[in-house]
């Protein structure tokens, strides 16, 4: 069977870049959420002006979708996530940046320096008319935060709201230009902007945010929360009468997101969770909160009730203080296992009275697979090493003799070619907590990329040789072989404090970049099957010219067989397919002028890909 692997390499592009010596934390150029389900969301044009929505116009954001609720708005050009934001009122925000609602830059070659319309937000009509008037003091609010886990926008950048009817056209209400928060900036700022011109009375009124980046990246973020707007409201009507979970369950373990089944202990067991509760209410709310875990035949395992707590407001008071909701005691142990396993937690709050239930519930898969992990799968940001040899390991403790078979990475799509960045797995000794004396590496391999979501890459480890390691701490990571970063995906939910260090020629030195580096030790007793998306392949070599081409482009290789060409265009797009056995002849002349990239791939192989510029006379 072919499998597909699609690289995304693009042309002109500077990365923004946070350094800790030779450690370097770089800003994300796409999204692979929404590249996964952009074709399932087809971009959204503006509704007719008879598909209106009555007040309360409310979205807090807090459903599970990349994308907005087609219910309220008309487009889908911004990120619906739990992820970015910092505090947030409640779960979920809308989080603009540089990016297309697929997930691509809208301009692979924007500078950097530059700034320009981006993201959109747009609310179907809402029935302003009669018998409402200015006198019903209407007030549109909502909050936004810039940054976040994610880029500061620039001077240059901004966030606006814009109001509309057809005698107005779009006329800006408010806007803020991009800044750098300051550390103590990380929570949102709340807005109320009055409605009292009369020409917004009508039933073809609608709003919308806009956002100006540079275009070229996921870059330049604002997030956007609660967004509520209704009549008989005041200029201090900041509350909402609402308690709601703030981010998502935490992991049950101690040390890791995930650990393999057989190196699962009870001791690795939290004695207690840590869960951030919100009262939205300038009132203390009476609040009740459960934890049900369930297997994988959804059998309730375990049953917690924390009973009722008097919830303050978090304007006075924070998060939930009370132990029971607060920090919820895990009084049970997951049983030794015989397989792999899955349990799901629910987490519940049950509020009388409140007006927006969606985000009181939380759900998290405790996983028992084959692999240790850190992270919790989504990627904020990357991470690399600036210099040549630097070595990069995480530390990883065994309970139990097992088997290295493999590594799950994550790489970020990147701007240069990945046949350049040549890098090795290794695992080290623990050495009273850093890295000790190498145990082995395995043979030079280079980064791969997945279209699916956040899709680990496994690369088999030494299968002729299998490595047995003893119970106890061992370090597990890669040795590069090039100065560029390999951009691994950063986590930046999650903390891996004291778990990671690098080495740039030096000696070790605990890494400072603050997140989880999304790479994983795959362990267990079973040989693992080498498939195309394992990354332990042989690499045919193929030739392709004329490069800039005209008409025609030639393919050469050092082997034969059946191979699969595939042409994709600047923004990763496949234009053309073709089989091929040998060297062959691929005709370019339907093609418009411009950059292109040739992929070719073959069963058990690496693709091959290669950048072709077409320059066709016409």
């Amino acid at each position: 069977m072919m499998n597909r692997i699609i690289f995304i390499i693009t042309l002109v592009f500077s990365f923004s870049f946070v350094h800790s010596q030779e450690e370097v934390e770089a800003d994300l150029q796409m999204n692979t959420f929404l590249i996964q389900h952009s074709a399932d969301y087809p971009v959204r044009k503006m509704m007719a002006g008879n598909d209106t929505v009555n007040l309360p116009f409310k979205d807090d954001f807090s459903y599970n979708s990349f994308y907005p609720d087609t219910g309220l708005w008309t487009d889908n050009f911004v990120y619906i996530n739990r992820d970015y934001p910092i505090a947030p009122p409640t779960l979920g925000v809308a989080t603009f940046d540089g990016l297309n609602a697929s997930g691509y830059p809208y301009n692979f070659s924007a500078s950097q320096l530059s700034s320009n319309v981006a993201d959109y937000i747009t609310s179907k009509y809402i029935r302003l008319g009669s018998p409402l008037s200015p006198v019903d003091s209407l007030y549109f609010s909502f909050y936004y935060q810039a940054a976040g886990r994610g880029n500061d926008p620039e001077p240059l950048d901004s966030l606006i709201l814009q109001f509309f009817t057809p005698s107005l056209g779009w006329k800006n209400v408010w806007g803020r230009r991009g800044y750098s928060p300051a550390a103590s900036d990380s929570g949102f700022h709340h807005v109320m902007v009055p409605i009292t011109n009369s020409n917004y009375f009508t039933n073809a009124f609608r709003f919308r945010f806009v956002n100006h980046a540079t275009l070229s990246g996921n870059l330049d973020h604002w997030h956007v929360d609660y967004v509520y707007l209704n009549s008989a409201r005041s200029i201090s009507d900041n509350i909402q009468n609402d308690v709601a979970f703030v981010y998502n369950a935490p992991t049950f373990l101690k040390n890791y997101q995930q650990m393999p089944w057989e190196q699962y202990r009870t001791s690795e067991m939290k004695t207690a969770l840590s869960m951030y509760i919100r009262n939205n209410n300038n009132n203390a709310a009476s609040v009740d909160y459960i934890d049900t875990l369930r297997d994988a035949t959804s059998s309730s395992v375990w049953d917690y009730n924390g009973g009722n707590c008097s919830v303050n407001p978090f304007v006075s008071a924070g998060y939930a203080s009370c132990a029971s909701h607060e920090n919820p005691p895990v009084s049970y142990s997951f049983p030794l296992l015989t397989d792999s396993a899955t349990f799901t937690a629910e987490h519940k709050l049950n509020y009388s009275g409140d007006v927006n239930t969606a985000n009181n519930t939380l759900f998290f898969d405790q996983k028992f697979h084959d692999y240790y992990a850190y992270d919790d799968g989504s990627a904020e940001s990357g991470y690399g090493l600036s210099a040549n040899n630097a070595s990069f390991a995480y530390k990883f403790t065994l309970n139990q003799q097992d088997t290295l078979r493999a590594f799950n990475i994550f790489f970020n799509p990147i701007q240069t070619s990945v046949t350049s960045y040549s890098f090795r797995f290794a695992v080290w000794n623990g050495n009273s907590g850093t890295p000790g004396s190498e145990i082995k590496r395995d043979s030079v391999v280079y980064p791969l990329y997945s279209p699916r979501i956040n899709e680990f890459i496994k690369y088999d480890f030494d299968t002729a040789h299998p490595l047995v390691l003893s119970a106890g701490t061992y370090f597990f990571g890669w040795i590069q072989y090039t100065t560029n970063i390999l951009n691994v995906g950063l986590d930046k939910n999650t903390r891996a404090a004291g778990q990671g260090y690098y080495n740039v020629g030096s000696g070790w030195v605990a890494s400072t970049i603050q997140g989880s580096i999304m790479v994983r030790p795959v362990f267990g007793k079973k040989i693992i099957t080498t498939s195309i998306e394992e990354g332990v392949f042989n690499n045919p070599v193929y030739t392709v010219f004329p490069n800039p081409a005209n008409g025609i482009v030639n393919i050469t290789g050092n082997d034969n067989g059946d191979a699969k060409v595939s042409l994709l265009d600047a923004v990763g797009r496949t234009v053309k397919v073709e089989m091929i056995n040998g060297n062959v002849t691929v005709d370019i002349s339907q093609f418009t002028n411009g950059i292109y990239f040739l992929v070719i791939e073959k069963e058990n192989t690496i693709p091959f890909t290669q950048k072709l510029i077409i320059s066709n006379r016409y």
